[in-house]
């Protein structure tokens, strides 16, 4: 049976290996090492993830720690890195920016070569600091613009922010679809507030202003007052700038 690979397989395997590679000092195959016969680095490779296991934003962190887990086990089904294997240490930042600090502080005292995560912006923002000053490569599947411009040259991201992605949502609902009448209904967290304002921008660069945006908090679980007011402006569509739990609640 031929084995297909995503993108994002695809990437984490070579973020994986691109690490793994500085870490060792060999070359990547084909080129030779400047390493010494005598002097070849032994032991294990050693990576963290910095992620949420537990809370509301554990869909996340399971999503980001699985696809590294893979990423790592099919490096050593090959040989490891120069002979090298590779272990990946899990943490658990409950999605909070106090917690994530604490762990960047351990890792970064650690016999780490890279830190994956975390997923949530505003833990990986509070970790940026700790792990730039440890010199030690933080990648992210954050979204929020804040992470870039950091300009953290030990920060790393696997996606695009969210300016991207809602720059090109807002040209196809007015563009393509024709709505005019748009709502938004975003968090107040790093995630959502990036969601926020580049949604907004996008859509006043259109020449659109929303019927209601609506701001709630992270950890909101009732709805009922924001979303009432977004149905009495009848809108088109409804922009959710939220995480995947409380993107769910208020859709559903």
């Amino acid at each position: 049976m031929r084995r297909t690979t995503t993108p994002h397989r695809r990437l984490a395997g070579a973020l994986v290996l691109g690490a793994a590679l500085l870490a060792t000092g060999c070359s990547a195959p084909g080129a030779s090492s400047s390493d010494s016969a005598d002097g070849t680095k032994a032991g294990p490779i050693n990576f963290a993830v910095i992620d949420a296991q537990s809370g509301q934003f554990s869909s996340l962190g399971h999503w980001e720690h699985n696809g590294v887990q893979l990423a790592v086990d099919e490096q050593n089904a090959d040989g490891g890195v120069c002979g090298r294997k590779l272990t990946l240490t899990q943490f658990d930042d409950q999605g909070d920016p106090t917690t994530g600090t604490t762990l960047a502080q351990k890792v970064a005292t650690g016999d780490f070569t890279a830190v994956f995560g975390s997923a949530n912006s505003g833990v990986s923002l509070a970790m940026i600091p700790i792990l730039g000053q440890a010199q030690l490569p933080e990648m992210t599947s954050g979204q929020s613009p804040k992470l870039e411009a950091t300009g953290s040259p030990f920060m790393f991201l696997n996606s695009p922010t969210s300016t991207t992605f809602d720059t090109t949502l807002a040209k196809y609902a007015v563009s393509t679809k024709g709505f005019s009448q748009i709502a938004m209904i975003t968090n107040n967290g790093a995630y959502g507030s990036g969601e926020h304002d580049a949604f907004l921008a996008a859509l006043k660069d259109l020449g659109v202003a929303p019927v209601a945006d609506e701001v709630v908090t992270p950890d909101q679980k009732d709805f009922s007052a924001a979303l009432t007011s977004i149905r009495q402006q009848n809108p088109d569509a409804l922009f959710i700038g939220a995480e995947e739990v409380e993107s769910g609640l208020i859709a559903k």
